[in-house]
């Protein structure tokens, strides 16, 4: 007779994909359902009492951290702090040619080299075979990022609790990111043209290569481009954006005349000699941090219908001059930050997992998510305080804090909060581990047997995940850890012997 598990395991992989698309639609509501029967408990559903009193709980710890992150008004200085993000990320493209990589057209316009990370368990005696898990780098889009100016989580930057409180602070953000997406686009030389649109903010002291630089920078519409060509087709950068303000800008410089002219568009590390005297001649302290969070999250808005807004400019007529330059270092830690941000999908889980929480079952996930969002976070987009969510996040999550600025100000916060809610978000084992952040429970320490002859489910699941049991090779699709127990003999046989 053919074992129950092994029929639903056959199943599974003939309409995987229509149990996948049922199971997200109903895996926010399970914890809503109750169970009818007055006289009958159900072990699938969590008591009314159980709910209750998480939803307290969960309440009264997101309006504490609302109050502990916003206490002074303003970011923690930490929270801009983006090399916190690298857990063992790696380097973008390393070999600096995406010719030499695996590349592959996917969705709409969109070309990916593909990567692989190899798993295994980190204790015990386990003989398990090491886990190949695949992972899709972002490396060309059809077109660049539509980028245009408005009223954002960040049209006022609030600076950090260490910076000199102006209320009239400039904001420079929109400009910082079209410096930063010219940066990280030029870093792995990419073919870069420089199509000499002049526009004519003050850029101060500068010379005649840094004066073109940023007229083409600045520039309506396509300013420059970077470009990568795979089989007779043309891509561009991940981070290339075109400018679709309605506001043109106009340019104030000193220009210091050269007796050589420099027609080539400059490297990226000139890109980031310009940009550093620009922040610390206008006085800017942590805008550039931001500006880079932002440009990193650009990945995720590239199919988006509507134009990115980012925070309307405001220059300052006398700029202070005592602002912060870039560190050099931060040249060598782009590559990892292109790789977080390249690969979408584990961006996207990383802002997510940011509200997973170890402990609480697949069944209770809606009594800890709600309150806080409904109550907390969502008041306060509704009434334009996306940078508070900002630090809300960061404060319960330290590492990926820049993250969370990064997206509010590229107005992602309301799209990631409703994808959260529906409590199926997507979670991504590779993501995890370059950040170091926790994003489910299969990369959790493994419970004991709960008796000599019962296995926990939670655990159950990460043993068929990690023996590639059949049927298993993919992770769940909930960050969400499984109920109850099961007999052991009722598992399958791959799990039994590492049990």
């Amino acid at each position: 007779m053919v074992p129950v598990r092994r029929i639903i395991d056959t199943l599974w992989l003939k309409f995987g994909s229509m149990i996948k698309s049922f199971l997200r639609a109903t895996a926010s509501a399970l914890s809503r359902v109750r169970w009818k029967s007055s006289s009958v408990a159900d072990p699938v559903w969590a008591s009314d009492a159980e709910i209750r009193d998480l939803a307290s709980r969960s309440l009264q710890y997101w309006r504490k951290l609302s109050d502990e992150a916003w206490a002074a008004g303003r970011l923690q200085s930490s929270s801009t702090d983006l090399h916190k993000l690298l857990g063992r990320a790696p380097a973008y493209l390393n070999s600096g040619n995406s010719s030499q990589f695996d590349l592959e057209e996917r969705g709409r316009g969109l070309l990916y080299a593909r990567g692989h990370s190899l798993w295994q368990t980190s204790y015990g005696g386990c003989e398990l075979e090491e886990r190949m898990l695949y992972s899709w780098l972002l490396v060309g889009l059809g077109q660049p990022t539509r980028c245009t100016e408005g009223s954002t989580g960040f049209t006022h930057w609030p600076g950090t609790v260490d910076e000199p409180e102006d209320p009239d602070a400039a904001n420079y953000i929109a400009i910082l990111v079209y410096a930063w997406s010219y940066i990280l686009s030029v870093s792995k030389n990419r073919d870069c043209n420089d199509t000499r649109q002049r526009t004519t903010i003050d850029v101060g002291s500068v010379s005649e290569a840094g004066l073109r630089w940023w007229a083409a920078l600045l520039a309506h519409t396509h300013g420059w481009q970077a470009t990568t060509a795979y089989k007779r087709k043309t891509y561009f950068s991940p981070w290339s954006v075109v400018n679709e303000s309605a506001h043109p800008y106009s340019l104030k410089a000193t220009v210091n005349l050269s007796t050589t002219t420099n027609s080539m568009p400059p490297t990226s590390e000139e890109a980031l000699g310009h940009l550093s005297r620009f922040c610390m001649e206008q006085g800017l302290c942590s805008q550039w941090l931001a500006a880079l969070a932002a440009t990193l999250t650009l990945t995720l808005k590239t199919l988006g219908p509507k134009a990115t807004i980012l925070p309307r400019t405001k220059p300052l007529p006398n700029a202070s001059g005592h602002g912060r330059g870039i560190p050099a270092e931060q040249l060598d830690l782009l590559p990892y930050y292109m790789s977080i941000s390249a690969n979408s999908t584990g961006l996207r889980a990383s802002l997510c997992g940011g509200f997973y929480q170890p402990g609480i079952a697949c069944n209770l996930v809606s009594a800890w998510l709600d309150p806080g969002i409904d109550h907390v976070l969502r008041p306060l987009l509704d009434s334009g305080q996306g940078g508070r969510i900002a630090a809300i996040l960061g404060q319960r999550q330290p590492k990926t804090a820049a993250l969370w600025i990064g997206a509010a100000i590229t107005g992602l916060t309301s799209s990631i909060l409703s994808l959260v809610k529906s409590g199926a978000y997507p979670f991504e084992l590779n993501a995890s581990a370059w950040t170091g952040c926790a994003q489910t429970y299969l990369t959790s320490q493994m419970l004991p047997l709960a008796t000599a002859s019962r296995i926990d489910r939670a655990k159950e699941a990460q043993l068929l995940f990690l023996t590639q049991a059949e049927g298993c090779h993919n992770p769940p699709i909930t960050p969400w850890p499984p109920f109850l127990d099961a007999l052991l003999s009722d598992t399958e046989i791959e799990v039994r012997p590492t049990a």
